[in-house]
């Protein structure tokens, strides 16, 4: 598929503003960051507000963030291998790229273990088992955030929205739908 809602002009500009620096050789790093940067521009060609805000998420400042991150070894390893479709489904999280970080390093320092889990369907997602309480959310802020929801619980809507937001701060595409 095309740019979302077909918004060529869009991801064209968002595309050039990004790969700009690029080098004209492209090694291994390269190759990633030119998915990133076309899955960026295709999906973000339409803007999408940061989760509980009317605030647009920054493509550029989204492409380095992914960038900066697969760099850094701080992604899942098979990042590098997913396609820009799916890549598109990572990108497109409505995450702030600061909460992004955050959920990485909070998983990292307090349960390191469930990013090695070799059933692939409960890597990142175990955490909705043992820390996102099943209850009426406790909301303790406005904006609300990706730690208010680990923090205060939820019930299907929270659990879900953690679960998507937690696999694509490590670079798992996800995509949700609602329920009836």
């Amino acid at each position: 598929g095309g740019p979302k809602d077909g918004k060529w002009g869009s991801a064209i500009k968002i595309y050039f503003e990004i790969s700009n620096d690029f080098p004209e050789e492209a090694d291994e790093l390269t190759m990633v960051y030119r998915k990133i940067a076309m899955a960026v521009a295709l999906e973000l060609a339409t803007p999408i507000n940061e989760f509980d805000t009317k605030i647009p998420v920054d493509p550029v400042a989204r492409y380095k963030h992914y960038a900066e991150a697969y760099k850094n070894g701080e992604l899942d390893p098979a990042f590098p291998h997913f396609s820009v479709w799916e890549l598109r489904h990572v990108i497109n999280s409505d995450a702030k790229n600061d909460q992004l970080a955050w959920g990485r390093k909070m998983m990292m320092n307090y349960a390191p273990y469930i990013t090695t889990l070799t059933d692939a369907t409960e890597r990142y997602t175990y955490m909705l088992k043992t820390d996102v309480l099943m209850r009426n959310p406790t909301w303790t802020g406005s904006p609300r955030t990706y730690q208010q929801v680990l923090s205060g619980g939820g019930k299907d809507k929270p659990n879900a929205w953690f679960g998507r937001f937690i696999c694509k701060a490590f670079g798992i595409p996800t995509w949700g739908c609602s329920q009836p």
